[in-house]
């Protein structure tokens, strides 16, 4: 994932590329708190 992250083409712009990732991060931690603990 991580690598798929570092070959986009945000390469350029930092604001969006750091946004992208930051958001996909926080997507994630919110499945695995579902999954684990069913908060929503």
């Amino acid at each position: 994932m991580s690598n798929f992250l570092k070959d986009t083409p945000f390469k350029g712009s930092k604001g969006i590329y750091l946004a992208i990732k930051l958001a996909v991060l926080v997507l994630a931690v919110l499945l695995a708190l579902r999954f684990v603990f069913g908060v929503v």
